[in-house]
């Protein structure tokens, strides 16, 4: 969050994490592609929130 990238879908889990898909390099972008655009799929990410100040930690790659 908060990069020179866009971030898509923003949502919340009941783990208190923030899920979101990046365009980001270095793992945003799957080298899979849809065929009807071209446009490669969006690995998902993960990002606990600190409940106390509400900061976000270093985004995780969701594996899967």
């Amino acid at each position: 969050m908060n990069s020179k990238y866009s971030d898509y879908a923003p949502s919340f889990n009941h783990q208190g994490e923030l899920i979101f898909a990046p365009s980001r390099k270095g793992g945003g972008m799957s080298k899979v592609k849809h065929e009807w655009n071209e446009m490669p799929f969006l690995d998902l990410f993960s990002s606990t929130i600190i409940e106390a100040n509400g900061i976000l930690q270093t985004p995780i790659k969701i594996k899967g």
